[in-house]
């Protein structure tokens, strides 16, 4: 039997709090900031700076948004400013036309055809996670290994090479990235134009030139170093492709976009879905272990994209940490023109919160928002879900192009890690979540590896397959 218990989380604050502690706890952790209304209503609606905001939590409401009526809406000002340093103008940021057409040219590189031929590059870095690990001390810190782990098979499933020498510089970066500039200041706030307070944008300025020096020297030694005719990378897939509809292909200032898109944006959400993972694995003893018969019943991490349908308790797990701490925690949009969204107005103008992390916890669309009980993601769960409470990679046209790469990356290393060890929770500090980017712990942890055995739990789940 899995356990059910309640992970920690912000403590939902007082409503009516002024402007400026608003202000200061969207720095720190917008997490904190939304009140007991935001998980029970279906929209909340404030004024801050003078400016409308439009918190949507209702699933109806945010399907208008994000597929109905998406060309009435845009990414914000404070959006684009946080996240062009890292991304460029790639996927990301891209709207209109521009995006149309990387989204249909990037299509064939994302498909089930194609993620399985990356499947050796996902086995290949946990197979050197697990040996890391394994020379570490009786304590580890699983969030930084998975930073690397993530970061080196971003880099090999993209240009058939390791990170080598560059993985340092590219982690520090992309630290710096998250913990600097990908955080919402006054000005953001603030900002009514992309180029706006142009003195406070010197540091993200540097950072990009930074970043970007790195992408184009990791794609350099790339193409001085073309891999095997049969081991095509993610790189070549950008080379070659072509729209469906003009025929037309990238430019290199668009491949090098998608590429910074893909490490800043895919690795961090991957490594970070993987530590909820284990972190809320580590306090269910009973659900590793069954997991564990599970891998070994499936004959071993998986292979394809299919064989991930052997493996109904791991999917359940990782969609259960994907809802209590989704990937990307809190979207915006910006409304062109005044709209009704499922009957909530929304105002010309108005900057709309689509936070998954509201959505996943809200009271009226899941019993017991608050616990953790991966048994709501047993086989047939869609079925049983409100239609559109769940949306970890986004939803409508806009959905993750990368979903089906993480999902896949991240049963592999799971899979293997829990094959070789239990992992247990050595650390009693609390672990809250905050909101950057992606989803992160404010504290890293130390977690016990424990040599596994076949427990008696292994021993129930194979006599049942058996049966």
């Amino acid at each position: 039997m899995t356990a059910m218990f309640r992970p920690p989380a912000p403590t939902p604050p007082q409503p009516d709090r002024p402007w400026w502690r608003v202000l200061a706890g969207l720095r720190r952790n917008p997490l904190a900031t939304w009140s007991e209304r935001a998980y029970e209503e279906p929209a909340v609606q404030v004024r801050l700076l003078g400016r409308p905001y439009v918190m949507l939590a209702h699933p109806g409401a945010i399907r208008h948004v994000l597929v109905d009526n998406t060309a009435n809406y845009r990414r914000p000002v404070t959006a684009r400013r946080l996240l062009r340093p890292g991304t460029g103008e790639g996927l990301l940021l891209a709207e209109g036309a521009v995006w149309r057409h990387q989204r249909r040219t990037l299509s064939p590189a994302f498909t089930p055809r194609a993620i399985d031929r990356l499947f050796p590059h996902f086995h290949a870095g946990a197979e050197r996670l697990v040996e890391a690990l394994g020379r570490a001390g009786p304590q580890v810190n699983l969030a930084r290994e998975f930073q690397r782990a993530t970061l080196d098979i971003a880099a090999r499933a993209m240009f058939s090479v390791e990170t080598s020498g560059r993985g340092a510089a590219l982690d520090a970066l992309l630290g710096e990235f998250q913990g600097r500039y990908g955080r919402p200041t006054f000005w953001d706030i603030l900002a009514r134009h992309d180029d706006d307070f142009p003195w406070f944008e010197r540091g993200r300025r540097a950072f990009s030139r930074r970043w970007f020096a790195e992408i184009d020297g990791l794609v350099a030694e790339r193409l001085e170093r073309p891999p095997a005719a049969d081991a095509k990378d993610v790189l070549d897939l950008l080379l070659a492709a072509r729209d469906p509809e003009t025929g037309q292909g990238m430019t290199p200032h668009e491949v090098r976009n998608q590429i910074a898109t893909f490490l800043g944006a895919g690795f961090e959400t991957t490594a970070r879905g993987l530590f909820w993972t284990l972190y809320l694995l580590s306090q269910d003893p009973a659900g590793q272990d069954a997991i564990r018969a599970e891998v070994a019943a499936a004959g071993g991490p998986p292979r394809t994209l299919a064989d991930l349908d052997k493996l109904p308790l791991l999917r359940a797990a990782w969609l259960e940490a994907l809802r209590l701490y989704p990937p990307a925690p809190i979207m915006t949009r910006r409304a062109i023109g005044a709209d009704d969204a499922a009957g909530i107005p929304i105002p010309a103008g108005a900057e709309l919160i689509i936070a998954p992390w509201l959505l996943h916890r809200h009271r009226a669309y899941w019993r017991d928002p608050e616990l953790y009980d991966p048994g709501r993601f047993a086989p047939g769960w869609e079925k049983r879900l409100v239609r559109d409470a769940f949306m970890p990679f986004g939803l409508g046209p806009r959905v993750c192009i990368g979903a089906a790469f993480a999902t896949a990356e991240a049963a592999v290393i799971l899979a293997t890690l829990l094959s070789s060890w239990r992992v247990v929770l050595a650390d009693d500090r609390p672990v809250m979540p905050v909101a950057q980017i992606a989803t992160v712990p404010d504290i890293e942890p130390w977690f016990a590896l424990e040599a596994s055995g076949q427990a008696p739990a292994e021993q129930d789940y194979r006599r049942a397959q058996q049966a």
